[in-house]
């Protein structure tokens, strides 16, 4: 039940009590108007899941990418060694991975619910791949590496 609450106080073996179903979960029990929530309510199971999908779908879009040009152009990537590119959609897809985040705790404390965890999300995603590609034309150090002509962040 997750506390005494108002009605664990009152009741006694024996009494008969109301419960509330939700997909086999019982989520309110109640007795002579009294009501209380249980803890088996699974109020936040789709945010779980959501933020677990959106967490995955960068890493997994990146390696099915990645995956793909690899064998696109093994030859050339054998002679040349690996695009520079690779490490820009690594840390867009790390740094996306991680916008979960900050759009979860946004998005609590506006009350905006799943749609607007994925919708804080996705408007966190560009952002990312801007502040890297911004990033990537300022980096002049010792060990930048250029991007090859006609390289882009996707």
């Amino acid at each position: 039940m997750g506390g005494e609450g108002p009605l664990l106080e009152r009741l006694e073996a024996g009494d008969d009590v109301t419960v509330t179903l939700w997909r086999d979960h019982a989520v309110v029990v109640a007795r002579d108007g009294i009501a209380q929530e249980t803890a088996d309510t699974p109020e936040d199971e789709a945010d779980f899941i959501l933020a677990v999908a959106l967490a995955l779908i960068p890493i997994g879009a990146f390696l099915l990418h990645t995956g793909a040009s690899a064998c696109a152009g093994a030859r050339a990537w054998a002679a040349t060694g690996l695009p520079a590119v690779l490490v820009l959609r690594l840390k867009w897809a790390l740094g996306s991975t991680l916008c979960v985040l900050p759009a979860f705790a946004l998005a609590g404390l506006a009350e905006l619910g799943p749609v607007g965890e994925a919708l804080l999300w996705c408007a966190m995603v560009p952002l990312v791949r801007h502040y890297l590609a911004w990033k990537a034309v300022r980096s002049r150090g010792r060990h930048a590496r250029p991007l090859a002509a006609g390289s882009t962040l996707l």
